[in-house]
């Protein structure tokens, strides 16, 4: 009973840790595409940021 317990609780961390390294990975992923954008629009329009 104890072991089949402390196995679920390990899933569950387990489970936690990669749903927040995921998130953190889709993030990640966001920021660098809106920063992509921010310099694509920068270069090829540069009298727009001036």
């Amino acid at each position: 009973m104890v072991r089949t317990f402390l196995a679920k609780d390990i899933n569950l961390k387990l489970s936690k840790k990669l749903d927040f390294r995921s998130y953190v990975m889709t993030l990640s992923f966001i920021l660098s595409l809106q920063v992509l954008f921010c310099f694509q629009t920068r270069f090829l329009n540069p009298k727009t940021f001036e």
